[in-house]
């Protein structure tokens, strides 16, 4: 695996070995030595999203390892923490199941991403999910270059947009 820094803080991607033959793939996706001591899986999900769905932009006190298995997807992590340098601004990677990459997004930084196609994305957390401690930030603010045109949005994140 290959550990690739960003310009915000603690946030990284990975890009595993792809192994493959006549049989067909392999790829370690996952190992907590990259990750570590900074993060330890608590919970994964699995998320379905159809081509042109915006999901996010989410704010969690908890980490999130980000691998899409199914598809193309254009995902940012937006720096939400005040007292960082690169406070309010974003990096944002293709996620595809060509190249197995993953994204960590650290705590407290925003987590959103945009379906390129229909797209499978497995996440894992270090802490399990609390409704109560996800705060949701509107999409339009932090100036991302969404790669295609968002055709459908959550009431949810579309609401935070409209205040």
């Amino acid at each position: 695996m290959i550990k690739n820094s960003t310009h915000i803080q603690n946030c990284f991607w990975i890009q595993p070995k792809i192994f493959e033959d006549d049989r067909g793939l392999f790829s370690e996706i996952f190992q907590i030595s990259s990750v570590e001591p900074l993060f330890s899986t608590a919970q994964s999900n699995y998320s379905f999203s159809k081509k042109g769905v915006l999901r996010g932009i989410h704010r969690t006190p908890y980490a999130k390892y980000v691998t899409c298995v199914k598809g193309t997807v254009y995902d940012v992590c937006v720096d939400l923490r005040p007292n960082s340098k690169t406070y309010n601004q974003y990096f944002g990677i293709y996620l595809s199941d060509h190249a197995l990459n993953s994204l960590y997004i650290p705590p407290f930084c925003g987590h959103g991403f945009l379906a390129l196609e229909d797209s499978v994305l497995i996440y894992q957390q270090n802490q399990e999910y609390d409704p109560d401690l996800d705060e949701t930030f509107c999409y339009k603010q932090y100036n991302i270059h969404w790669p295609i045109a968002i055709e459908i949005v959550s009431q949810r994140d579309s609401v935070v947009c409209q205040t």
